[in-house]
């Protein structure tokens, strides 16, 4: 990641979000550009797409284009990684056919987690933090299953029933 004129410039935004693979959209959860910084750190690591939510877009962390919803774009990837993202109606028809959804939040009521298969019950920048620590250094942990394995392996990682309705 590098800054060009305060702005971000990075391999994970630079992509096409309608046929990533892998995404990671980010929430209000993140808390700040620190937590939005370790994000795209994440992404870059596991080449992933970054996406929004409109909060994230308002706070001025990714631009429009990168929104997912109802007044962005509807993506299809493998995996779908929700950092800190609550679950809103206007985000989720947006990530609604996503093959695999994770979801990591602090708030164990939020909407998310009706609609993941892998929930988290934390703050987004110390499961992100621990991910990256173990992630194989030859890029091998990129894969969405593996992704998932990861994931399911963190502490308190729970197997959620996800709901097929957005």
């Amino acid at each position: 990641m590098e800054r060009s004129s305060n702005k971000i410039v990075s391999p994970s935004l630079s992509g096409d979000l309608l046929t990533a693979e892998i995404v990671v959209a980010v929430g209000r959860g993140v808390k700040d550009r620190e937590g939005f910084a370790l994000m795209v750190r994440f992404a870059e690591a596991i080449h992933a797409q970054l996406a929004a939510t409109r909060g994230a877009v308002d706070e001025g962390w990714l631009p429009r284009e990168r929104e997912l919803g109802l007044s962005g774009k509807r993506v299809a990837p493998k995996l779908y990684i929700g950092c800190g993202v609550a679950g809103a109606n206007f985000h989720t028809v947006g990530m609604s056919r996503a093959g695999t959804v994770i979801a990591v939040n602090t708030d164990p009521l939020a909407r998310i987690f009706q609609l993941a298969d892998l929930g988290i019950v934390d703050d987004v920048r110390t499961c992100v933090a621990h991910i990256l620590r173990v992630l194989p250094a030859d890029g091998s942990g990129a894969s969405a299953v593996r992704l998932t394995e990861l994931f399911a392996a963190y502490p308190g990682a729970e197997k959620m029933t996800r709901k097929s309705s957005y």
